[in-house]
């Protein structure tokens, strides 16, 4: 009987290690996603342009 009842008891503190872990693992899955670091895009307005409005290409965004 003895036995029995210490079989249980790893079997449940194993589980609730299992789900400790998965827990931990998605949570540094979601940190690591976060960290990366994004380039901004350089739109600053040049001098040749004299008008408020400026239209970006896709090309010139690129090499932003």
């Amino acid at each position: 009987k003895q036995l029995s009842a210490a079989i249980h008891s790893f079997q449940v503190k194993n589980k609730l290690l299992c789900n400790k872990n998965e827990g931990l693992r998605a949570s540094l899955y979601t940190k690591k996603k976060r960290a990366k670091k994004s380039k901004t895009l350089d739109l600053q307005q040049r001098k040749e342009f004299h008008s408020s409005a400026v239209f970006w290409s896709p090309g010139t965004i690129c090499k932003a």
